[in-house]
């Protein structure tokens, strides 16, 4: 079975998680095959698709971590333990360092592991009766791989009360955190996620990717020095680029730029 679906849209690629009888847990299979195709991602190869968007198949968007393979855990020896742990953070640093913006709908349940996907997408839709968790502690666990990435975007104080205490949160909870950006209706979210892609589409393809890099490096710690050379050479070299120049000149013609388009063109 192949449990994660990729279809290329042409200006941008399409990625579900297709293990919907198990509520789209993350196997090891599925996080292998997540990992392999967001560490491509990067690069030269794929400079045609200007996002990704990730979805899950049927009425959980994902369950978490694949509790049937957690269980196995303890006829694994050490070394096959910590292979697999270290498989995790691989793929939640194939996402952190992916290039291109990730558009995230989110429906039914969000836990563990999944708050990870959602919490390294760049823009996320969620439907206004998903239930969040992080679950780890009911099961004597702990966060430990998702907080790796997810503190280096939200303040530990945001998330400690929901990671200590494992309750469960709500779509409008989840917003407020900055986890998630835009609630819909009941079974609405597809509609409202395709004109999310819409608007990407209108954007300007380079512009997207330079500034989701613009933000990622400005959130490191650099100096003031190198904060100034790095943002006064980008925007000086964008207003010349050819893509900066169609905006604007677009925009004082009143027409819209060459490289507007929708879903399905």
């Amino acid at each position: 079975m192949v449990t994660v679906l990729i279809q290329d849209e042409g200006h941008f690629v399409r990625v579900e998680l297709n293990d919907p009888s198990q509520k789209n847990a993350l196997s090891q299979e599925m996080i292998q095959e997540l990992t392999k195709f967001f560490r491509g991602l990067n690069g030269k190869q794929h400079s045609q698709w200007r996002f990704v968007t990730l979805e899950g198949k049927g009425d959980v968007f994902c369950a978490g971590a694949n509790l049937v393979e957690m269980k196995n855990s303890i006829d694994w020896d050490h070394e096959e333990n910590m292979r697999r742990a270290l498989s995790l953070h691989e793929m939640f640093q194939a996402f952190y360092e992916c290039e291109i913006p990730i558009l995230c709908r989110a429906q039914g349940a969000v836990f563990g592991g999944a708050l990870g996907l959602v919490g390294l997408s760049d823009y996320v839709i969620a439907e206004e009766s998903t239930i969040f968790c992080f679950s780890e502690v009911k099961l004597g666990l702990a966060p430990a791989v998702i907080s790796d990435f997810l503190l280096r975007k939200f303040p530990p104080g945001t998330l400690q009360p929901y990671m200590i205490s494992g309750i469960r949160f709500s779509a409008g909870e989840a917003q407020r955190m900055q986890l998630i950006h835009q609630i819909t209706g009941a079974g609405r979210s597809s509609e409202v996620f395709k004109d999310c892609i819409n608007h990407f589409l209108s954007l300007g393809p380079q512009s997207i990717r330079v500034t989701k890099k613009l933000i990622k490096q400005l959130s490191g710690n650099i100096d003031w020095g190198e904060r100034r050379q790095f943002t006064t050479q980008l925007i000086a070299g964008l207003r010349v680029s050819e893509e900066g120049q169609e905006g604007v000149k677009s925009f004082l013609e009143k027409r819209k730029p060459r490289w507007v388009t929708t879903s399905g063109e």
